[in-house]
C-alpha cells in the first residue's frame, strides 16, 4: 500500500500539468497517511482490500485526537486520499468500491472572510509605511513615513527614459509590497500563485485587460480576461502601473527574492497580520468574524469566540473580497466566473462572454470614487449638476435601480 502510495506521490509530484499547490497537498496529505499506516504496521490496512469505513473512521479518530486537526481538514485529507484510490483502481492495483465513499462531517459556523468595501480602502489608504506617495499625477517623498519596519524591498526595472535616464530600482518596505499585492488581489481577484507570478506582457487590448492562465488551472487552459479600469482613480491600475512602468515584458510585476522565487505565502501572510496590528488599522478592521471550526463533534478549541478580521485575514480573503463585491454590484455569477477563473460550471461558462454591460461595471468596479458611500447630508450639499452626475455613476455601476434613478432624475428636474 505505501509503496503504491509513495509512486502516486511521486508521479503528482513530477507531472508537468498538475498546480504547485496541488503537488504540495498531495505530498502533504500523503506523508499523513503514511505516518497512520506506520503506526497500524503489522495489524491491519496493508492491502486495498482493508480499506473500508471503518479505516476512514480510525483515521479520522487519528486526526482528531492526535493532530487536533478539524472536520474541514480531515474531508480535504479524505478526498485527496479518494483521489489516490481511484487512480490506484484506474491502474488495476484494486478492484475495491470504497472510492465511493464520503464522509458525512459536521462543520463550524465559520464566517466567509473578506473586507468590505471601507476596509479595501482602510488598508489602501494608510500610507505611514511608505517611502513615497501619490500625488494624484506623480510620487512624492512621503513625510508622513514612519518606521514600522526595517525591511525593504527592491523593485527592479530597466532604465526609465527622460532627460536623465532615471533609475534602475524603487524601494519600497516590505509593508507596502505587501499591501500592494493584497489590495491588486482584491480588485482583480487572482489567487496569491498568479499575483507573485504575473508578467508585465499580462497587459492587452491598449490597456484595459490583463490576460493569463491561472496558474492552478493550467491543465484546462482556460484564459481569464480582467477588465482594468481607464480612470485614474482605478486602483488596480494604479498598482499595475506603479510596479511595471520602466520594466521589460518578461520581468515579474511585482519584486521577487533575492533568489528570484515568489515572496512565499506564509510570509506574506505573517506581514498581513503585522500591518493590521498598526493601531489606526486595528481600529478600522475591528469587524467581528465568527471563526468557529468543529473537530469531531466538538468545536476547536481557540475558534470559540468571534474574532476580529483583522486577527484572522490571509491573502485568500481578497479573492472573496473581489467576489462579493462583484456579485453585490454585477450578480451576475456566470460573468464574475469568467473574469475570476473559477471551473465550476466550467463547460457552461466556456461559451458566455462577458457582455458589454457587465464589462463597463467591472472596469469601474474598483475605482476609489465608487467605493465610497455618500451620506444623506452630503447627498443634499451638492449642487443639482453633481447630483445628476452622482446618480448617473450609481446606474453605469449598477448601485441604483433604472426605477430610483428615473424617481430622483425627475424630482431634480
Amino acid at each position: 500500500m505505501v509503496d503504491i502510495l509513495n509512486k502516486w506521490k511521486d508521479n503528482i509530484e513530477k507531472s508537468k500539468l498538475k498546480s504547485k499547490s496541488y503537488q504540495k497537498t498531495v505530498k502533504s496529505v500523503s506523508n499523513f497517511f503514511i505516518d497512520f499506516f506506520a503506526i497500524k504496521e503489522g495489524s491491519k490496512y496493508n492491502r486495498f482490500e482493508d480499506i473500508n469505513r471503518t479505516f476512514f473512521d480510525e483515521y479520522t479518530n487519528y486526526c482528531i485526537e492526535t493532530l487536533k486537526y478539524s472536520n474541514d481538514t480531515i474531508k480535504k485529507h479524505i478526498y485527496t486520499f479518494k483521489t489516490f484510490l481511484r487512480w490506484a483502481l484506474d491502474n488495476k492495483y484494486h478492484s475495491t468500491a470504497i472510492t465511493n465513499y464520503v464522509p458525512k462531517m459536521a462543520v463550524g459556523r465559520h464566517d466567509i472572510i473578506y473586507l468590505t468595501e471601507e476596509e479595501v480602502l482602510a488598508l489602501w489608504n494608510f500610507n505611514e509605511f511608505e517611502y513615497e506617495i501619490y500625488d494624484g499625477e506623480n510620487y512624492i517623498e512621503n513625510k508622513n513615513h514612519k518606521d514600522y519596519t526595517s525591511e525593504y524591498v527592491v523593485n527592479r526595472r530597466d532604465a526609465v527614459k527622460g532627460v536623465m535616464g532615471g533609475s534602475t530600482t524603487k524601494l519600497l518596505t516590505n509593508y507596502e509590497l505587501v499591501r500592494d499585492m493584497f489590495i491588486f488581489a482584491c480588485v482583480s481577484g487572482l489567487r496569491y500563485s498568479d499575483v507573485v507570478n504575473l508578467k508585465c506582457n499580462c497587459i492587452e487590448d491598449n490597456n484595459t485587460y490583463i490576460s493569463i492562465v491561472p496558474q492552478k488551472t493550467q491543465k484546462s487552459g482556460i484564459r481569464v480576461n480582467i477588465p482594468m479600469g481607464a480612470e485614474k482613480d482605478n486602483i488596480m491600475r494604479r498598482i499595475f502601473w506603479k510596479y511595471v512602468s520602466g520594466k521589460n515584458d518578461n520581468q515579474y510585476v511585482f519584486p521577487r527574492t533575492k533568489f528570484d522565487n515568489p515572496y512565499p505565502n506564509q510570509k506574506i501572510n505573517v506581514i498581513l497580520k503585522d500591518i493590521t496590528k498598526i493601531e489606526k488599522l486595528a481600529k478600522q478592521l475591528s469587524r467581528k468574524v465568527s471563526v468557529q471550526l468543529i473537530s469531531g463533534d466538538s468545536i476547536k478549541k481557540g475558534t470559540e469566540e468571534k474574532k476580529a478580521i483583522s486577527e484572522v485575514l490571509s491573502f485568500h480573503a481578497a479573492r472573496r473580497t473581489y467576489a462579493t463585491r462583484a456579485m453585490k454590484i454585477i450578480g451576475d455569477a456566470d460573468q464574475i466566473m469568467k473574469v475570476t477563473g473559477h471551473l465550476s460550471k466550467r463547460v457552461f461558462s466556456r461559451y458566455v462572454g462577458v457582455n458589454k454591460n457587465s464589462l463597463s461595471k467591472m472596469q469601474k468596479l474598483w475605482n476609489e470614487n465608487s467605493l465610497k458611500e455618500l451620506s444623506e447630508e452630503e447627498y443634499e450639499k451638492l449642487t443639482k449638476d453633481e447630483k445628476i452626475q452622482f446618480l448617473l455613476d450609481k446606474k453605469v455601476n449598477g448601485e441604483i435601480t433604472e426605477t430610483n434613478f428615473k424617481l430622483k432624475i425627475s424630482q431634480l428636474i
